[in-house]
């Protein structure tokens, strides 16, 4: 990732690998959520990330100095500076 928060999805992919997450395209499986943009060079801009509390089910996000936000589904942050929902990933 460089920087400016960009990187490809390749890279981004192999780093989730290497903490022992894949992607996977059902929420009911995901533990981690990615926000941001996509661009037609093939990389992504990530603003805001998403985990799973695993006693409830509830999503945990922080958004930026201010406290955690608990919400139950992912599209909470459409059409929101935070981006689109572009990655999720689960455990293996």
């Amino acid at each position: 990732m460089n920087q400016d928060g960009e990187a490809s999805y390749g890279e981004f992919i192999g780093f989730y690998r290497k903490h022992g997450l894949v992607p996977t395209p059902y929420e009911s499986e995901a533990e981690v959520a990615i926000f941001g943009f996509s661009s037609t060079t093939g990389k992504i801009s990530i603003k805001h990330g998403a985990r799973r509390e695993e006693l409830t089910g509830f999503w945990l996000s922080k958004m930026g100095q201010g406290g955690i936000l608990r919400h139950d589904r992912l599209d909470v942050f459409e059409d929101s500076p935070y981006g689109d929902l572009i990655l999720m990933f689960k455990r293996i």
